[in-house]
């Protein structure tokens, strides 16, 4: 499948499949880091996305993450209660 912006004569672009992840379905990320419960939701572990992960995270009121890496994953994240 061509994708707007392909060049001719190069390798076409490839999507990645998603996958629906609901809140009760999602899997703990690997590697948890004290004080950070991470819930993979578009990751290596239930999509076919590289180098990126998205999802849930929850540290408790007055907890502080233990200090961590994110390997060459570009992460994203959204504070939804508190303070970051």
């Amino acid at each position: 499948m061509s994708l707007p912006g392909d060049r001719p004569g190069s390798e076409p672009k490839v999507l990645k499949k998603l996958t629906v992840q609901r809140a009760d379905e999602l899997p703990m990320a690997p590697g948890q880091t004290l004080n950070a419960r991470r819930y993979s939701c578009v990751s290596k572990e239930n999509t076919e996305v590289k180098d990126l992960w998205f999802g849930k995270v929850h540290t408790g009121p007055g907890e502080v993450s233990d200090p961590h890496h994110h390997g060459k994953a570009e992460t994203g994240g959204y504070i939804f209660k508190g303070n970051g």
